[in-house]
């Protein structure tokens, strides 16, 4: 097999952490309008990015930053955009429509993650903006759990009738979940800036 560089894997982890800001916009879009989106296609690019990404490691004899946090970073990318698929299956199995407070959450996900594509393209430029760039979204992760402490306080006070009421509550802590997906997604980023220092 010819090895080769691998300059260009930054620019595939760029697109695979792009595919989840389209995944948790389309999330957003739900939560507001109640819109009807179909991730699979997201799903299934984001594994083949993954996969392409994979390839190049194992193709590559140098890389921009350490091989490890490159495998690290785009299973955490993937790993945004199928939460948001999941979301939205089980939004479509339990028949729950869209809330305000829902969207209050996964609004600061899709913010979050926006940065954290900007961050991994600044990577092979400038470590220490990208590393700055990432720990402002591991700190704006609070905003996200005030807005799903009032989600669940609102559940609380004026709970759905019949069985929505549990089913509301699991959407809302998967929302959350987006939150610390993308968290976990800028943290890897900060540790594969702090490599490349």
């Amino acid at each position: 097999m010819r090895h080769h560089r691998g300059d260009d894997v930054i620019e595939l982890l760029v697109d695979l952490a792009a595919t989840a800001v389209a995944a948790l916009t389309s999330v957003e879009d739900w939560s507001r309008t109640g819109s009807d989106p179909d991730l699979r296609t997201l799903e299934h690019r984001a594994h083949t990015l993954r996969a392409d990404v994979a390839r190049r490691v194992a193709d590559a004899y140098v890389l921009p930053i350490d091989p490890e946090e490159v495998l690290e970073l785009s299973e955490r990318f993937e790993d945004v955009t199928a939460a948001a698929h999941r979301l939205l299956r089980d939004a479509a199995l339990f028949d729950i429509g869209p809330e305000d407070g829902l969207t209050d959450v996964v609004r600061v996900a899709t913010a979050g993650m926006r940065d954290v594509v900007a961050a991994t393209r600044q990577l092979a430029h400038d470590a220490a903006r990208a590393q700055a760039a990432a720990e402002a979204v591991i700190d704006h992760r609070w905003d996200a759990e005030e807005a799903y402490a009032r989600l669940l306080s609102r559940h609380a006070h004026s709970a759905p009738p019949g069985d929505a009421g549990p089913a509301r509550r699991e959407l809302a802590r998967a929302a959350e979940g987006l939150v610390r997906l993308v968290a976990h997604a800028a943290r890897r980023v900060v540790h594969a800036a702090a490599k490349t220092h």
